[in-house]
């Protein structure tokens, strides 16, 4: 393993619930019960999907454009002011880049929110460059997202290192050949034992997390950091 690639919200940041609510208020504002739409389409569904889903299970037509743009408006604030990190975050990607570890952001989130949410929660000083699915146009559950991620690192796929609390970016990640740790969190409580099943590792939280002695259990260590971990 010689990088280390994370998707932000949900997996980093705790995020996903503001995610939900920029949705539920776009939904209310055209007129749709929020108490009507399952919760699980919002948060895990595609755009397209969720489109679909209230077309066809709800009679409702909205514009995928502009509830996006409503949800990345409310974003844009949240971002800016009170996103914060899951528990055990900061010192994990301390531990990280002490060991000399490149580390970068694979997102589905805009960049330039992305730049302020990291800036915001005082992390973005770790992470040496960010790929955005919304900016590229390939979608995180396509392996290609990841070879360029890997071209960006000056790495093969083989040698990344990938944490994300989604199903379909872990399988999209393993395709291509990376080594996926599914991380738990509660929008996506409905895939936990698939994630668990279908990742190469699973992390439930941070808080109690040694990034040196994770990487020995995995046998992740490359081998010169190997050597000083067993004469420690």
């Amino acid at each position: 393993m010689k990088a280390i690639l994370f998707d932000m919200d949900g997996t980093l940041l705790d995020s996903m619930h503001a995610w939900y609510a920029a949705d539920v208020g776009y939904l209310k504002d055209v007129g749709v019960d929020p108490d009507e739409v399952d919760y699980n389409q919002i948060v895990t569904g595609s755009a397209d999907a969720l489109i679909d889903y209230l077309h066809d299970e709800l009679g409702v037509d909205v514009d995928p454009h502009d509830m996006r743009a409503s949800a990345l408006v409310t974003m844009a604030h949240y971002y800016g002011r009170d996103v914060v990190p899951k528990d055990g975050v900061e010192q994990m990607l301390q531990d990280f880049q002490e060991m000399g570890i490149p580390m970068a952001i694979g997102t589905s989130t805009p960049g330039a929110l992305c730049e302020t949410a990291l800036e915001t929660t005082g992390l973005r000083h770790y992470f040496d460059f960010i790929v955005s699915a919304s900016d590229s146009g390939i979608n995180k559950n396509d392996p290609h997202f990841y070879e360029v991620v890997a071209q960006e690192f000056g790495v093969s796929p083989d040698e990344i290192l990938f944490f994300d609390d989604a199903l379909f970016a872990l399988r999209g990640a393993h395709e291509a050949g990376c080594f996926t740790v599914g991380v738990y969190d509660d929008a996506y409580g409905q895939d936990e034992e698939a994630v668990a099943r279908e990742a190469d590792a699973f992390v439930y939280q941070f808080s109690d997390f040694s990034a040196e002695l994770w990487l020995h259990e995995y046998g992740l260590l490359h081998e010169e950091a190997e050597e000083d971990y067993e004469e420690i």
